[in-house]
């Protein structure tokens, strides 16, 4: 079974009070057909930094008490990569939630499996056209994810197009795929007209800017890569664009998970 490693700040709560502990503990249960882990990280850890950041603030901070913050978040963030290393997980299962962002900026988040992007596709709002845009390099260095993922998530589509070169070896999928579901793929190299509202754009291209002014108005976008610099782009130069990532996805599931235990 696929196995998702998830780090969080434990949460205030009735029967789980912030600070009750100052050592992280797990929490293992089944999702979605994965093996899921809550690292939770308490909550004592967070609140004594931000202590000491309020502590002696009088007006303007002075700069040493900026260095004070400084050298404090950097322990904190110490602390935070050590018990994240302690626990030896393979980097294709490990996801941070949000509010760890800023003390591990080294981290970038992992990029999903064909059946955890199929997963994230399906919750969203359905869209009958779907654009998968990758760099020409993730054909060949992602071998087989899209068949994997496409034969998850073809049902009902109406209009199929890639985004990059046409593999060689393939001809037998895309016959399988159209005799199925009469869904013929159209490959192109920039990302095609269509309208917004019926479509959903699926990001894989790691770190690259995405496709501001290409993108349909109303679109939906769906960032496979994670990438919170590119949320920040949407959301400030693309308001009409509707975006989600595995990441965001993942925060929210969990969250609400580890609420109800």
């Amino acid at each position: 079974m696929e196995e998702i490693n998830y780090f969080m700040v434990e949460e205030k709560t009735e029967s789980a009070p912030a600070g009750r502990g100052k050592q992280p503990r797990e929490i293992g249960f089944s999702w979605r057909q994965r093996v899921v882990t809550l690292h939770l990280l308490p909550a004592a850890w967070f609140e004594s930094a931000a202590a000491r950041e309020e502590g002696g603030k009088d007006g303007a901070p002075s700069i040493r008490d900026r260095r004070k913050k400084q050298a404090g978040k950097k322990a904190l963030a110490g602390k935070i990569a050590r018990y994240v290393d302690s626990r030896r997980k393979d980097p294709d299962t490990v996801w941070i939630s949000s509010a760890l962002e800023s003390y591990l900026p080294a981290y970038r988040p992992p990029f999903p499996s064909p059946s955890l992007a199929a997963c994230v596709w399906k919750e969203q709002p359905f869209r009958e056209i779907l654009i998968l845009w990758a760099e020409e390099s993730f054909w060949s260095e992602k071998e087989r994810w899209h068949e994997a993922f496409l034969e998850d998530c073809f049902a009902d589509l109406n209009g199929l197009f890639l985004v990059g070169k046409r593999q060689e070896g393939e001809e037998e999928f895309w016959e399988e795929l159209y005799e199925e579901s009469g869904l013929s793929a159209c490959f192109t190299q920039t990302l095609p007209h269509t309208d917004g509202r019926k479509t959903a754009v699926l990001d894989l291209c790691v770190q690259r800017r995405p496709p501001l002014r290409e993108l349909a108005p109303a679109s939906l976008y769906l960032d496979l890569t994670s990438d919170s610099e590119k949320q920040r782009l949407l959301r400030e130069m693309r308001p009409d664009i509707s975006y989600q990532s595995v990441r965001n996805y993942l925060d929210t599931a969990f969250k609400a998970r580890y609420n109800a235990i």
